[in-house]
């Protein structure tokens, strides 16, 4: 997007790189580290900021492929990458995740984490405290 010629500082006569992108989702510019080129040379400064391009776009897909996953295999990937770190010191702790899972894929099935809305999780909380007939309280099921 933008290539200008330091004149002065310590990087006085190379490049300063900038690219500028968008989120597609809310439109709103991002925020992206400048950076400047080793040597003087103009063309060193637009293989910079293709380079820049491509890692960025890079970031991007791998963003896209988290979100394009259900939300179930999310969490329960989560879940276990916890227990294996041994993050948990009881495995009481690692079954009620489980059973939170659980719990999620039958709510949820294989609706993706791009399409849970906030309003969907609230909607699942208050289903699970309607079919329990429970309470919020430190040690009930709700609270696992």
């Amino acid at each position: 997007m933008s290539i200008t010629k330091n004149t002065s500082g310590k990087n006085e006569g190379k490049y300063r790189v900038r690219i500028q992108s968008t989120d597609s989702e809310t439109g709103k510019t991002m925020s992206i580290p400048i950076r400047v080129t080793q040597t003087a040379s103009r063309s060193e400064a637009k293989t910079l900021e293709q380079k820049m391009w491509v890692d960025y776009r890079k970031r991007q897909n791998l963003a896209d492929d988290v979100l394009n996953q259900p939300l179930t295999k999310a969490l329960n990937n989560y879940v276990e990458e916890e227990y294996n770190s041994r993050r948990w010191s009881s495995i009481t702790t690692y079954n009620n995740w489980k059973y939170t899972v659980k719990l999620v894929s039958q709510y949820f099935g294989k609706k993706k984490i791009r399409n849970v809305k906030e309003k969907d999780i609230r909607d699942f909380a208050r289903e699970y405290v309607r079919i329990h007939k429970t309470t919020v309280a430190p040690h009930s099921t709700i609270a696992r």
